[in-house]
């Protein structure tokens, strides 16, 4: 991540404000913190201002600003830096951390089931019994869509002309490339835009259900999973093009920010009021950005 990348993640106000109240509340005088995904070492620098005696800090990218900062505001002393995957880090200490911080989230639930399953292994290898995760939990919800504009169906059938004509402009052929497109991860230049607050520009869109709960991970208890289904009940009658996710992450009463993404029917389809939907969130998923209707 760039200085530049940096910057505009800090001056977010909605979350470094949640984060700094959320650090306050966490951090006890001569605390041992883990930093998990540092990043610039913010939080490793507002764990000192709240009491901390330690931070140990990685992130797998450069450290070189987070050390800068670090020195800049007299914590390089406290702060002790490793350059490391996490999922396969095994530093060795002599006492477990009493505050994880596992900011290591996407914004986007099928990419973050690896972020919370990297944070259930850290609480589980280096958290005392009695320490504090931030966020302590993870909570997704879900609403039925329309919205004309993100049809994937659509952008799929103009993929096919524009290759078609392609193909017909340069005398070559151009299937490779149009599978490559269609089948392959979804590409970022497909989402709508989302604000600095993490909330999607929903010009266009239409809501046709409340939203309802998907999946709430506490990292205070047992490990949970994702369900293999999404249900969703209409609200009012339309095409459902895709569905609306809302990510929340909390500490305590604290809620630090909000995201939201999008997902896509793999099969837009008429609902009515009251009409239960329910949607496959498997490997499929995962993969495509694709949700499967259940036949009913």
């Amino acid at each position: 991540m760039s200085p530049l990348q940096h910057l505009n993640l800090l001056l977010r106000w909605d979350r470094t404000f949640g984060l700094a109240q959320a650090v306050q509340d966490a951090i006890a005088p001569g605390d041992f913190v883990l930093d998990a995904g540092c990043g610039s070492g913010l939080l490793s620098l507002l764990a000192l201002q709240a009491g901390a005696e330690k931070v140990v800090a990685v992130d797998y990218s450069d450290l070189d600003l987070a050390r800068k900062l670090a020195d800049e505001n007299a914590g390089s002393d406290r702060i002790e830096f490793f350059q490391a995957d996490l999922g396969t880090w095994d530093a060795r200490f002599e006492r477990p951390f009493d505050v994880v911080f596992a900011m290591l989230y996407l914004n986007d639930p099928r990419r973050d089931e690896q972020a919370s399953d990297l944070t259930y292994d850290l609480c589980d290898r280096f958290l005392a019994a009695d320490g504090r995760c931030i966020p302590d939990r993870v909570r997704y919800t879900a609403q039925l869509c329309e919205w004309p504009e993100q049809d994937l169906r659509s952008r799929q059938r103009q993929w096919n002309r524009q290759v078609a004509e392609l193909e017909t402009r340069h005398g070559l052929r151009f299937n490779s490339l149009l599978r490559g497109v269609m089948e392959g991860p979804p590409d970022k230049e497909l989402f709508p835009l989302r604000s600095s607050a993490g909330v999607l520009d929903r010009q266009g869109a239409r809501v046709l259900s409340s939203e309802s709960m998907f999946v709430e991970l506490s990292y205070r208890g047992e490990r949970n999973h994702y369900p293999e289904t999404l249900q969703l009940t209409a609200d009012t009658v339309g095409i459902a093009h895709g569905v609306i996710w809302r990510q929340e992450l909390w500490y305590g009463h604290t809620l630090l920010f909000v995201n939201e993404s999008l997902g896509w029917l793999d099969q837009p389809c008429l609902v009515e009021p009251q009409e239960e939907v329910i949607l496959t969130t498997d490997h499929h998923w995962r993969r495509t950005n694709l949700l499967m209707r259940q036949p009913r």
